[in-house]
C-alpha cells in the first residue's frame, strides 16, 4: 500500500509539473500533494495533537474534512498518572508533566475527573500572573494543582476534582497501574464527546443535600427544589458519588437511586470536594459537600462488584474480580473505577498494588482510576433478580414491573460500606 501510494504521489506530481512547467515552488508542489490525497493528508494529522489539529482544519475545505475524520477515528477516554519521583522537585515536576499531557492530548475535552492525593492539593503552585510581558520581577500567584490544570483545559471543558489520602492511577500505554499511598500523586481522565453517552455533574451544599434526602421518603417533592440537578431525562447509567462529609446520612444516596431509576451509584467519602469556578464566584452560597457525576446514554454498559472487608488474599480477590469479567461487558473502549477504603492497599496485604494488579490482569485493555477514601459507596450491579415471593401478594401478575419498580424504589441496595474496595466498570459501545 506505502509503495502504491508513493507512485501515485510521484505521477501526479510528474503530471503536475509537466502542466505547470512554470512553477517550479517546492511549497506549491506540496500544497498540490496535499490537498490532491486525501490519505496522504490523514496520515500526517494522525500524528497531531488535538489543538494543532484544530488550528490545521481551518486551512481548507480539504484540510476540514480530514481532520474531521481523523478525530472520530480516535478514542474518546483519554487517562494518566503523575506522581512525585525520588528527588526535591517532586511538586515542580509533576506540574510540568501535567502541561505537557494537556498539551498534547488526542483529543479535545469537554469534561475532566481528577483524583489529587491531599498532600499534593495542599502544595502550592507558583505562576506567574498573565499581566503582559514577563520579566524577573513579575509577581507569581499561588494556587493548587487542580487550579493549575483547570487553567490548561479549553474554557467549555468542565472539571471534576477531589483530594483523598491516597489515588490509583493507570499509565496512557495501559503497561503499569499503580496505588499511591502516601505520595505526591494524582490520576485523571478526559472525556472527549461521544455519541450517545452523556457526562453531567452537580454539585450540593449541606442544605441541599438535607432536602434532596427527604425525597427517599417521599417528604420532599421534585418541584420544590430550588437548585439545579442533573436532568431526569439524561437516562443515567451510573452516578459517582463523592463527598467530603463523613456523616452525610445514607437517604441521600438512595434518594438518587429512587429519583434517576436504579442507576449504579459508587463513590467514597474523600477529603475535599474542590469548589467548582462557579461556586468561587457566588459568595451566597456555601462550599459543596457533595459532588455527583452523571454517566449515561444508550452506548454505555456498566458493572460493579465489592471486595468485603473479609477479602483478605489475592485467591479471594480474583475472585471477585472474574465475577466481574463474567459479566462480559465489551472491554475495547471501557473505563474502570477503584474506591478502595484507606485501610486497605499495601497495609492490609502487606504487599503494594495488589487489587489494582489484579484487575489489570483481568482486564488489561481497561485503564483504572480512583482512590483511598474514608468510606465506600457501592453495591454489586446489575443486581440479582429480584425474588416474586418479595413483592407484595396483592398485586396481581399484570402488573408485575409495576410491583418490582415500587419493590426497588422501598428496598434499595446497601450503599455505604467499610473497609471495602468497590470497582465499577463502564463500556462505551
Amino acid at each position: 500500500m506505502e509503495v502504491l501510494g508513493e507512485n501515485i504521489v510521484e505521477e501526479s506530481t510528474t503530471r503536475f509539473q509537466s502542466q505547470h512547467e512554470h512553477i517550479d515552488d517546492e511549497t506549491e508542489l506540496c500544497s498540490y500533494v496535499l490537498t490532491s490525497f486525501p490519505f496522504i493528508l490523514e496520515n500526517i494529522f494522525r500524528c497531531l495533537t488535538a489543538k494543532r489539529l484544530n488550528t490545521c482544519s481551518r486551512v481548507c475545505k480539504v484540510w476540514h474534512a480530514a481532520a474531521k475524520k481523523v478525530k472520530h477515528s480516535r478514542k474518546a477516554v483519554v487517562w494518566n498518572y503523575f506522581k512525585e519521583e525520588n528527588d526535591k522537585n517532586g511538586v515542580k515536576n509533576i506540574v510540568s508533566d501535567v502541561k505537557r499531557f494537556i498539551k498534547n492530548l488526542p483529543v479535545e475535552p469537554k469534561f475532566v475527573l481528577l483524583f489529587c492525593s491531599t498532600n499534593l492539593f495542599d502544595e502550592p503552585v507558583k505562576v506567574h500572573q498573565s499581566n503582559g510581558r514577563r520579566s524577573r520581577a513579575a509577581k507569581r500567584e499561588r494556587i493548587d494543582i487542580v487550579e493549575y490544570l483547570n487553567r490548561q483545559l479549553p474554557e467549555a471543558c468542565q472539571l471534576c476534582a477531589i483530594s483523598a489520602d491516597g489515588v490509583i492511577g493507570t499509565s496512557s500505554n495501559l503497561k503499569q497501574t499503580e496505588e499511591m499511598e502516601g505520595v505526591l500523586a494524582m490520576s485523571c481522565v478526559c472525556f472527549a464527546e461521544m455519541n450517545q453517552v452523556d457526562i453531567t455533574q452537580m454539585y450540593l451544599d449541606s442544605d441541599q443535600g438535607n432536602v434532596l434526602a427527604c425525597y427517599w421518603n417521599d417528604t420532599a417533592k421534585e418541584n420544590e427544589f430550588d437548585f439545579s440537578l442533573i436532568p431526569r431525562d439524561r437516562l443515567l447509567k451510573m452516578i459517582t458519588f463523592l463527598c467530603d462529609e463523613p456523616f452525610c446520612s445514607q437517604e441521600l444516596s438512595f434518594s438518587l437511586y429512587k429519583m434517576y431509576n436504579h442507576p449504579l451509584v459508587v463513590g467514597g467519602f474523600v477529603d475535599n470536594v474542590v469548589c467548582p469556578p462557579a461556586w468561587k464566584n457566588n459568595h451566597t452560597m456555601d462550599s459543596p459537600f457533595l459532588c455527583c457525576v452523571g454517566f449515561g446514554g444508550e452506548n454505555l454498559q456498566v458493572a460493579s462488584v465489592i471486595l468485603k472487608d473479609d477479602v483478605k488474599n489475592k485467591d479471594e480477590v480474583a475472585k471477585v474480580i472474574k465475577t466481574l469479567k463474567d459479566v462480559g461487558l465489551p472491554e475495547e473502549n471501557s473505563l474502570a473505577f477503584m474506591f478502595a477504603c484507606i485501610g486497605r492497599g499495601q497495609n492490609h496485604y502487606q504487599e503494594p498494588d495488589v487489587e489494582s494488579k489484579i484487575f489489570h490482569k483481568y482486564f488489561p485493555k481497561t485503564p483504572l482510576l480512583g482512590f483511598f477514601g474514608n468510606g465506600e459507596v457501592g453495591f454489586q450491579y446489575p443486581l440479582n433478580p429480584v425474588p416474586s415471593s418479595d413483592f407484595d401478594k396483592a398485586v396481581v401478575q399484570n402488573h408485575f414491573k409495576t410491583s418490582q419498580t415500587h419493590y426497588m424504589n422501598t428496598h434499595p441496595p446497601k450503599l455505604y460500606h467499610a473497609y471495602t474496595t468497590v470497582f465499577s466498570l463502564m463500556s462505551f459501545s
